[in-house]
C-alpha cells in the first residue's frame, strides 16, 4: 500500500512495505527522538512518513517531519524536497507568520550541503516562495527584489529561465493590481516598484560569504552617480562607480511619475567606472528623474533637464 508513497525505495526494491499505515512507521510527535541517529533507511522510512502525512492532509506533521528530514538527511539527494515542505507549509495552517517561521528555517539550512548547487538553487527558490503568498496577499516587491538578485547571480543557470519567467510576470501583475485598484480608489498613491535591499529583507546570507567578503573589502556598492551633460537636448550618459559585479537596472520618469525609459530586466555590469546612454531626443522638454538600483535594491537617483 505504501510502495506508492514510496519515492525512491520501491524502485530500487529496497524497501518493501504492504501491511502498515504511515503512522505506524514513526509517530510525527516522537520522530526527533527515536531518528536521533539517522542512518539512510532511517531517512527512507522519513521520506515514506512525510508524503503519508501529506495524503492524510496532516499538514503540521508532515511540515515537522520534512523539516526534520532535511536537518538529518542532507547528504542524499533530496533537495527537491523543499518543494513537499513548502506546500506543507501553504497549507498547515493560516496563521500570517509561518512564511516569516519558514524563511527563517531555510535561512539556517541554506548552506547545510554545499556539495550540491542544486541545493541552494532549491532553497533559494523555496525563500522566494514565502514572499509570494503572505497572508494571502503577494508581496510583490519584496518577491521581484529576491527574484532579481537569484536570476543575476550566476549561481543557478538552470533556475534562471524560471525566475525571469516569474519576475515578468510578478511586474505584470502587480500593475494589474494596482490598475484594478485604482478605479475603485482614485486616492491610491501612485504604483510603488522600489525593490527592497536583501539586507532589509534579512537575507544578506543568499550573498554568501565569498561575495559578502568581496563587498566588505570594495566598501561600497554604487557610488559616483553623474551625468555626463545636464541639461542636455540629445544625449547624455548616466555614469557610476560600481564595487562589484552588479545586474544594474536604470528607469527614467517624467515628473508626473510615468515611465520614459527602463532596460527592463537590467545589465550586468562588472566593476569599476561604468555607464548607460540615454538618449532624449524623442522627449519634451522639461525635469525628468533616473533612478539607478542594483538586484540588492540599492537606489541612488539623478535629477535630468531635457531643453529644446
Amino acid at each position: 500500500m505504501l510502495c506508492r508513497l514510496l519515492l525512491s525505495g520501491c524502485a530500487l526494491g529496497v524497501l518493501v512495505i504492504t501491511t502498515f499505515s504511515a503512522t505506524t512507521l514513526i509517530p510525527a510527535r516522537l520522530h526527533r527522538q527515536a531518528l536521533a541517529t539517522v542512518d539512510t533507511s532511517s531517512c527512507i522510512r522519513l521520506e515514506i512518513l512525510m508524503q503519508g502525512l501529506i495524503t492524510d492532509h496532516r499538514y503540521e506533521e508532515a511540515y515537522d517531519t520534512g523539516r526534520y528530514y532535511i536537518e538529518h538527511c542532507w547528504e542524499l539527494d533530496n533537495w527537491h524536497k523543499f518543494l513537499t515542505i513548502t506546500s506543507a507549509n501553504q497549507s498547515r495552517d493560516t496563521s500570517s507568520n509561518r512564511y516569516s517561521e519558514y524563511r527563517e528555517w531555510l535561512k539556517s539550512v541554506l548552506y547545510l550541503n554545499t556539495s550540491d548547487s542544486n541545493w541552494y538553487c532549491a532553497d533559494a527558490d523555496a525563500m522566494l516562495a514565502t514572499f509570494k503568498k503572505q497572508a494571502f496577499q503577494i508581496d510583490y516587491n519584496s518577491q521581484l527584489a529576491v527574484e532579481r538578485y537569484l536570476m543575476g547571480s550566476g549561481k543557478c543557470p538552470e533556475w534562471e529561465a524560471a525566475w525571469k519567467k516569474g519576475y515578468m510576470e510578478g511586474r505584470l501583475g502587480q500593475r494589474q493590481i494596482w490598475q484594478d485598484t485604482v478605479t475603485v480608489d482614485t486616492n491610491l498613491y501612485p504604483l510603488d516598484t522600489t525593490l527592497p535591499s536583501l539586507k532589509s529583507l534579512g537575507l544578506e546570507i543568499l550573498l554568501g560569504p565569498q561575495e559578502t567578503a568581496k563587498r566588505a573589502d570594495a566598501g561600497f556598492t554604487i557610488r559616483g552617480l553623474h551625468t555626463t551633460q545636464n541639461p542636455f537636448s540629445h544625449q547624455t550618459e548616466i555614469a557610476f562607480e560600481l564595487g562589484d559585479r552588479e545586474l544594474m537596472q536604470l528607469k527614467v520618469y517624467d515628473v508626473l511619475g510615468r515611465v520614459v525609459y527602463d532596460n527592463g530586466i537590467g545589465t550586468v555590469f562588472e566593476p569599476g567606472e561604468r555607464s548607460f546612454v540615454l538618449n532624449g531626443s524623442t522627449w519634451p522638454a522639461g525635469t525628468y528623474y533616473a533612478r539607478l538600483s542594483s538586484r540588492h535594491g540599492i537606489l541612488q537617483t539623478v535629477k535630468l533637464q531635457v531643453i529644446r
